[in-house]
């Protein structure tokens, strides 16, 4: 064997321990990203490709009084389920989303959700009505049923009493925060007043209708006890107002507005069910 053989030996061989120096390199270093990622993974975070970066993620579920459909920025991300009727969706990018249960022949549900890092954003009490002759029906009947219970402002002192010895009097108009028609006044101008169960009392004035919580509560969205808040105002004067479910009010508006029902929470704005 020549001099430049042997040259050229040596320099082939050196070029392929570089090669495999170089690939071994990759390797590792495909390996490193590889299992950074899929701790970061783990962790609940996402690659953002709008940014390029890994951001924690958030997630939405929900539960509903039927079986539907579940669409997030118009993709179908599942069904609620058969047992439980509960859904939901995880890995989402902070920000807002676009939620939607859909069922054939009753009435829509959607939400502007905010979704935060590492939070879940809870929906509990989802309500679909069926929009059939029948189901329209069973509504309005259930709705006549609610009504009755409200209380409606007279001469003589109404008086509801809640859980921790609470109570709630309507006289003359006047809701007054106590067993009797005087101390701390909750509202002026008061045409009724209804009871959800034994921690939430609501009324209604001609235009507003108003919630108020008498102890916290252990589910989204958080209420604080004594916390108030305005439901709805409507132009047209209200003719009576009930508690439909523990989650949701139902209102006559009279023959100009129909029955209405409302849901409590707010949050990504309020659904109406017009029945």
């Amino acid at each position: 064997m020549g001099f430049f053989s042997i040259v050229e030996c040596a320099i082939l061989i050196a070029m392929k321990r570089q090669t495999r120096r170089v690939l071994f390199g990759i390797a590792v270093l495909v390996f490193a990203v590889v299992s950074w990622g899929a701790t970061r993974y783990a962790q609940g975070y996402t690659l953002d490709l709008s940014t390029w970066s890994f951001v924690r993620t958030g997630a939405v579920s929900v539960s509903t009084n039927t079986p539907a459909k579940m669409f997030i920025d118009d993709i179908l991300v599942g069904h609620t389920s058969f047992l439980g009727n509960n859904a939901g969706k995880d890995r989402l990018v902070p920000g807002r989303h676009e939620v939607n249960l859909v069922k054939d022949g009753w009435s829509p549900w959607h939400k502007t959700v905010e979704v935060e890092a590492g939070r879940l954003s809870d929906f509990p009490s989802v309500l679909l009505v069926s929009l059939s002759e029948e189901g329209r029906a069973d509504a309005i009947a259930r709705s006549e049923e609610v009504f009755a219970f409200a209380k409606l402002a007279s001469s003589s002192p109404i008086t509801l009493s809640f859980t921790d010895n609470q109570f709630a009097t309507l006289s003359k108009g006047t809701l007054f925060d106590s067993p009797i028609a005087s101390g701390s006044v909750l509202a002026e101008q008061v045409l009724g007043m209804a009871r959800g169960g034994n921690d939430r009392l609501l009324w209604w004035t001609n235009n507003e209708i108003w919630i108020h919580w008498r102890s916290a509560t252990n589910y989204q969205p958080l209420r604080i006890k004594d916390e108030r808040a305005l439901l709805a105002r409507f132009r047209t004067p209200i003719v009576r107002v009930g508690w439909y479910d523990a989650e949701h009010v139902v209102v006559d508006m009279g023959k100009a507005g129909g029955v209405l029902i409302l849901e409590l929470d707010t949050r990504g704005g309020q659904n109406v069910i017009r029945i």
